[in-house]
C-alpha cells in the first residue's frame, strides 16, 4: 500500500484542488526607500493634523467657562491621584531597599563578630 502524501512532481496536476494562476511580473518602484519615505511622510502628515485638530477641540472646551473649571479639576484630580500613586510605591522600593541594607548589615556584623558558641 502507497502512504499517504501530497502530489508532488507530474502527479501535481492531476490533484482536481490544484488551481494554478497567472502571476504577472512583479512591481517594481523607483527605489524602496522613496516608497517608505513617501509612506512616513503620509504618515507624519496625518498625525500632525489629528494634532492640531485635537488642540483646537481642547482649546475650545478649556477656554468654556462652563467645562474649563470641570475638565481642569478633574485632570488635577486624575494628576493628584497618580503623584500619591507614585509616592506610596516610592516609600515602599525605599522601606525595601532599607530593610534588606540592614538585613546585609546585620549579616556583615555577625560574620565579622565573633560569636561563643552555644
Amino acid at each position: 500500500m502507497r502512504p499517504v502524501a501530497g502530489p508532488t512532481g507530474s502527479e501535481a496536476g492531476s490533484d482536481p484542488y490544484f488551481q494554478s494562476a497567472e502571476v504577472g511580473p512583479a512591481k517594481s518602484f523607483s527605489s524602496p526607500m522613496a516608497q517608505g519615505e513617501r509612506g512616513h511622510r503620509r504618515y507624519r502628515r496625518r498625525v500632525a493634523t489629528l494634532g492640531i485638530v485635537l488642540a483646537i477641540v481642547w482649546a475650545g472646551v478649556l477656554l468654556d467657562p462652563n467645562m474649563g473649571t470641570l475638565v481642569l479639576s478633574a485632570l488635577a484630580a486624575f494628576g493628584a491621584v497618580v503623584g500619591l500613586c507614585v509616592a506610596v510605591m516610592g516609600l515602599g522600593l525605599l522601606g525595601f531597599g532599607l530593610g534588606s541594607a540592614g538585613d546585609r548589615f546585620i549579616g556583615w556584623l555577625r560574620r565579622g563578630a565573633r560569636w561563643p558558641e552555644e
